[in-house]
């Protein structure tokens, strides 16, 4: 069987599902968490996973078969390591492979570009050797509660996919492997045109996060949100095009949504409605997972009324290609974002 280990501050519910699905397949699966309490509730309830639009996917692992742990000699045991935290926390990422001394590939489950690059530069700065690097776009919905140790895949699982850059020797063997679960695993090149067709419609996130709404007020309210999410991609468009990058969806079936997007966003709300409804079924009260991070971390002292926020902690960085971003020691999504005057 081969080991694999997640690694974050808390691996969410990316890490928490797929590593439920390698498990179900077979694979014994390692959890390395940054947090000693997420490490204690791993093995006292062990961790399930669920799939709301296939009753028939259920998992548990049960806590006698969780290896659970925060020392990073653990990666040396795995074949596999599969990175499943905010891309904030690449520099601890990087510290923790090279403590590790580990040779195992790791494929970094975060969106967004460069994130390889994210990693090697921080281990530069610490000097050191890297094990192989795979970046990749998660294309799949899941939650997680922290409390029940349940993840719960929010859509069915023939559109839940991962790409992984075709461009490294190691993905196709390792599409391979990751195939044997329920997901859809590929290796893909270029890859940085399915990393920016993903970053296009994750450009919600921040538009959410800000307007403290729930995903379906926010799209079916006030269009002023619809209106601002719609400028945002564009101009991303924009820089894409003069990067010479052309952006794709992960999923083909959702092409046109990438290619059309911000269109779809200026229409009025009752033809809006009607076009996209159905993909806001069962969003009433969910937000998305960037303003669950700032509710769990700011809770009712964060401002948000969709035009301003300013929070002491934070830091504005400008990023490569024009990427706006907000990082803290919250781990917050990297964020693409459009400010208005004033």
């Amino acid at each position: 069987p081969i080991l694999m280990g997640t690694l974050g501050k808390g691996f969410g519910s990316f890490g928490a599902f797929v590593g439920c699905a390698l498990d179900k397949a077979g694979h014994r699966v390692a959890f390395l968490v940054r947090r000693g309490d997420h490490a204690g509730k791993l093995s006292q309830f062990g961790l399930s996973a669920s799939c709301s639009a296939d009753p028939a996917f259920s998992h548990r692992i049960p806590p006698s078969r969780i290896a659970v742990g925060t020392d990073p000699q653990v990666l040396q045991r795995c074949t596999y390591i599969l990175v499943c935290t905010k891309r904030v926390s690449n520099d601890h990422v990087a510290r923790l492979l090279l403590d590790s001394n580990t040779t195992a590939t790791t494929i970094l489950l975060q969106n967004g570009m460069g994130a390889a690059i994210d990693v090697i530069h921080a281990a530069g700065a610490a000097g050191g050797r890297l094990p192989t690097l795979v970046d990749s776009v998660v294309d799949l919905s899941s939650t997680f509660d922290e409390e029940r140790c349940h993840v719960a895949l929010e859509e069915s699982l023939d559109t839940a996919l991962i790409l992984l850059d075709g461009a490294c020797a190691a993905s196709e063997k390792l599409a391979d492997v990751m195939s044997s679960t329920s997901l859809i695993v590929r290796a893909c090149a270029p890859l940085s045109d399915f990393q920016a067709g993903k970053l296009l419609v994750n450009m919600s996130n921040a538009v959410n996060a800000l307007s403290g709404l729930s995903i379906l007020d926010m799209f079916l309210g006030d269009s002023g949100y619809r209106n601002v999410l719609a400028e945002s991609i564009s101009e991303a468009q924009q820089v894409f095009r003069a990067g010479g990058i052309t952006p794709h969806a992960p999923n083909p079936r959702n092409e046109l949504q990438v290619r059309f997007f911000p269109t779809i966003l200026r229409l009025p709300t009752c033809a809006f409605s009607l076009v996209a409804g159905r993909k806001l079924r069962g969003k009433e009260d969910a937000k998305t997972s960037m303003s669950q991070d700032l509710d769990l971390r700011y809770g009712n002292r964060v401002f948000r009324d969709g035009s301003a926020i300013m929070v002491h902690a934070w830091a504005m960085v400008i990023c490569p290609s024009c990427e706006l971003a907000f990082a803290n020691d919250c781990a917050i999504d990297l964020v693409w974002i459009k400010f208005g005057v004033g």
